[in-house]
This record gives structure tokens, C-alpha cells and sequence, in this order.
């Protein structure tokens, strides 16, 4: 699988950028059909969680035979 996103060092991503980024990705892995187990990071990371989880959400369910998230730690 390649890898997908953006980046900068000047400042956080837009909403749009993120959630472009996320669907993107839920594109990208051809998982129709499938179980997909989405791992997340914990409290120790920082990034806009609720948005990625609600986008790839959006993007997988009614696609994906099951949609499951684990939180690393």
C-alpha cells in the first residue's frame, strides 16, 4: 500500500485537507466487503481524532462488513 496525506510545518491541516485525506485513504484500501480494524492513536498524540474517526466512518459504513477501531497504546 502507498503512502497517503500532506503535510506542513507552518500550521495544522484545514477540515478540507483532512477530511480529503481520509476519504482518500478509505479509497485506497479496497476494503468493500471486509472487516476493517481501524487503530487509533491515545491521548498521547495529537490530531484532530473525532474528525478522522467521523470521516472514515463516512467514508467505509455501508461499504465495509464491519467497521472496528482499537486504541493504541
Amino acid at each position: 500500500m502507498d503512502v497517503l496525506g500532506i503535510g506542513r510545518t507552518t500550521g495544522p491541516l484545514s477540515d478540507q485537507e483532512v477530511n480529503q485525506t481520509v476519504h482518500q485513504a478509505a479509497a485506497a484500501l479496497g476494503a468493500n466487503g471486509k472487516k476493517v480494524l481501524a487503530i487509533i492513536p491515545d491521548y498521547t498524540r495529537t490530531c484532530p481524532l473525532g474528525q478522522v474517526l467521523r470521516e472514515l466512518h463516512s467514508a467505509l459504513a455501508g461499504k465495509v462488513a464491519q467497521l472496528d477501531f482499537m486504541i493504541a497504546l
